[in-house]
């Protein structure tokens, strides 16, 4: 086995640029991302990673080509297997951070920016109903130990802005600090966590596009808290 000049691998990426965050649309490339991350940082071949994800193997050679183009994974070592070369990959960061201005900044229609910015939901999705189906999901406490039921929180409130970017900055604080806890590979009692952050402000200056008086009323009663598993609410916050 051939082991390639080592890649310096970043704490956390901040995807700046519209073409890698373009990248990041398609759900599959942040499922292979999630495999190569989420037991610590690991080199799979394509077999192995299709085997973990539970697709084809052809099918993700296009994926791992798109990643590698832009920097997200890299061919960490080589080895010839019946004359074939094979490659083994690995992440290029632990962590990745979509920075939505340079989206904003982009002249692209609006529906084409959701793609980057809906994409880890997405995936993150599809990860949740592949394991839930396969009854891996803890929904019930445990009789004893660590309480590792699912937890959702979903809260609409108002902030002030130096309140909003206060907020953000100890949210990726918590997550760098639980981040650096990384154990070694299926290191015994640590488990697969699946932690996914997402916050916007509205520009209230800006009209809704085909907004109508009942359209804003309708959305004037929606709902803006979600219970969590564990009984909890997250409701609208005093402002």
């Amino acid at each position: 086995m051939n082991a390639l000049n080592p890649v310096e691998i970043l704490e956390n990426r901040q995807v700046t640029d519209v073409e890698t965050a373009r990248t990041l649309m398609e759900p599959m490339r942040l499922a292979i991302l999630r495999t190569l991350t989420q037991r610590g940082l690991r080199t799979l071949t394509a077999r192995e990673i299709a085997e973990e994800l539970d697709e084809g193997q052809t099918k993700l050679y296009r994926h791992l080509k798109q990643l590698e183009e832009h920097g997200l994974v890299h061919v960490a070592e080589t080895r010839v297997v019946s004359g074939i070369i094979e490659k083994r990959y690995a992440a290029s960061q632990k962590r990745l951070t979509i920075d939505g201005g340079m989206l904003g900044l982009a002249e692209i229609d609006p529906d084409d920016a959701a793609g980057p910015l809906t994409a880890p939901l997405e995936a993150a999705r599809e990860y949740l109903l592949t394991e839930l189906r396969a009854g891996r999901i803890v929904l019930q406490p445990a009789e004893d130990g660590p309480d590792l039921r699912y937890r959702g929180v979903y809260n609409s409130f108002r902030l002030r802005p130096e309140d909003y970017a206060e907020l953000w900055r100890k949210v990726t604080a918590v997550i760098s600090e639980y981040s650096e806890r990384e154990s070694e590979e299926n290191a015994p009692g640590t488990v697969p966590v699946l932690f996914q952050a997402l916050m916007f402000a509205v520009d209230e200056s800006v009209g809704r596009k085909g907004e109508t008086e009942a359209g804003t009323a309708a959305a004037a009663k929606a709902p803006t808290s979600v219970a969590g598993n564990d009984g909890s609410t997250a409701g609208p916050a005093d402002s």
